[in-house]
C-alpha cells in the first residue's frame, strides 16, 4: 500500500492526506472512494500490511517450530539483518502505524495478535 509509506516515515497522526495521496499517486477523489476516512485508510493499512507482517514473521514460524524460543531468536536476528540493510531505519511498522491512535486496530491485526497469545504460551510452557 503506496501511501502507507508516508504513515511509515511520519507516524499515522503526523502522515497528512495530502503526503498519503502524493506517495500513492491517487487523487482525493480516488482515496475517498476507497477510504471514508484516513481512519479507515489506517484500517485498511492494519488489516492489508501490519498483520500479515506480523504472522510472517511471528506466528507462522512459531507455530511450525520444534523448538519456539529458538524460532523467536532466529526471528530477531533475522529482523536484524533486514533492518541493517535498510538505511534509514525508521523503527517499529506497528508503532509508527498505530502512533498512539485510539480507534480499534481492525479486525485482522486483532487477529493476529490473537494468535501471538499462543507464541506467549508456547515460550512460557517451553520456558518451565
Amino acid at each position: 500500500m503506496a501511501g502507507g509509506s508516508s504513515v511509515y516515515l511520519h507516524g499515522f497522526h503526523g502522515a497528512s492526506p495530502g503526503a498519503i495521496l502524493q506517495r500513492a499517486a491517487v487523487t482525493k477523489g480516488a482515496f475517498f472512494h476507497y477510504f471514508a476516512s484516513k481512519t479507515e485508510f489506517g484500517y485498511a493499512l492494519v488489516d492489508e500490511v501490519l498483520a500479515h507482517m506480523i504472522t510472517a514473521q511471528w506466528v507462522t514460524p512459531v507455530h511450525a517450530s520444534a523448538d519456539p524460543l529458538e524460532t523467536i531468536s532466529a526471528e530477531f536476528e533475522r529482523g536484524i539483518e533486514v533492518l541493517a540493510a535498510r538505511r534509514p531505519i525508521l523503527g517499529c511498522p506497528l508503532n509508527n502505524g498505530l502512533d498512539s491512535h485510539p480507534q480499534p486496530v481492525g479486525p485482522a491485526l486483532c487477529r493476529a495478535l490473537e494468535a501471538g497469545r499462543f507464541l506467549r504460551c508456547t515460550v512460557h510452557t517451553m520456558a518451565a
